[in-house]
């Protein structure tokens, strides 16, 4: 929204339009599927467990109970972002400074659910699920299930955070297999199905992903086929994110990368009823632009996004 003339009243108004108009964060969607609306501060959730498989009548059909898998204790945050400006500023902003700001600010805001996920996606290694277990761990179990690991090793090819094309498009394929192989608390595989992924990965990582995704032939390869394009089962969306290159959140990413199921059931997220997203001002009748001729304003959320299935993901360090 680019307004001629930046006023109190019509900052207001571009604020609540930009808020309106978030970016494409379709990848979050995948992982944590629709928002949901709380009306407290904390909610318990439980999984409903898994049918078990067919078998054969013997004696009368089988009465397994489905048993509850939990529960998630999902607990709002309070969040905020704010910026100040001198009312001469807004007078004076001939270059479009202000309006940057103000576009600064709302992006913020909109790409919280988007920096929420990249965190929990990098404390997964140190962060325990509903089972009490890392996120990303070799020792999960549930129901009839044996100990299981979603996190997994895979040979770089060249050195760990310069993993060859090569060498990714063997760990892609592992992890799926891993997945595959994966039951859920009945003793069945619990996704067995799945087709559609999303691969998290450092932005170092992008050249081999492109190469091990997009490509007949794997480069570097010595001419040979690209068998993860040619099987032509899976499709991919690749996530490689900014933060991870960073400490925000942990460690940054330079020798490993996940892949999730595309099925909204690897994380999950909340928002509490009254704080979707919250506008607070303080505009010229305010005691700060009183004293200071200082304009604010801010935006609020009391939210929350955590783990889900862990099933559904896998993560893989290269050696």
């Amino acid at each position: 929204m680019n307004l001629s003339v930046l006023t109190p009243r019509n900052i207001e108004a571009m604020i609540f339009q930009q808020l309106n108009q978030p970016p494409d964060q379709t990848y979050v969607d995948a992982l944590c599927g629709p928002i949901k609306t709380t009306n407290q501060e904390s909610e318990s959730y439980f999984d409903v467990g898994s049918v078990p498989a067919m078998s054969e009548l013997k004696g009368g059909r089988p009465t397994n109970n489905v048993r509850p898998i939990g529960p998630w204790v999902v607990t709002n945050r309070l969040f905020g972002v704010a910026m100040r400006v001198h009312k001469n500023e807004l007078d004076l902003d001939k270059t479009g400074q202000v309006q940057q700001r103000i576009d600064d600010l709302t992006g913020r805001f909109n790409q919280h659910w988007d920096d929420l996920a990249i965190r929990r996606i990098k404390g997964g290694t140190t962060t325990a699920c509903y089972d009490g277990q890392f996120y990303h761990s070799t020792t999960h179990q549930e129901g009839d299930s044996p100990t299981q690991s979603n996190s997994i090793t895979s040979a770089s090819g060249a050195t760990p955070s310069t993993p060859t094309a090569t060498a990714y498009q063997d760990a892609i394929f592992k992890a799926i297999t891993q997945m595959n192989v994966v039951v859920d608390d009945t003793g069945y595989p619990a996704y067995r199905s799945q087709k559609d992924f999303v691969l998290v990965v450092p932005p170092s990582h992008l050249k081999s992903v492109a190469g091990a995704l997009n490509t007949t032939a794997i480069p570097g390869g010595a001419g040979e086929s690209n068998v993860l394009v040619s099987y032509g089962k899976y499709t991919f969306q690749v996530v490689d994110h900014p933060l991870l290159a960073t400490t925000v959140g942990g460690a940054a990413w330079t020798d490993k990368f996940a892949i999730f199921a595309k099925d909204g059931r690897a994380l999950m997220r909340q928002h509490q009823k009254g704080w979707e997203k919250y506008i607070q001002t303080k505009d010229v009748k305010s005691d700060l632009h009183y004293d200071t001729f200082m304009l604010e304003y801010g935006l609020s959320s009391m939210r929350e996004l955590t783990y889900g299935d862990w099933k559904g993901s896998v993560l893989v360090t290269f050696t």
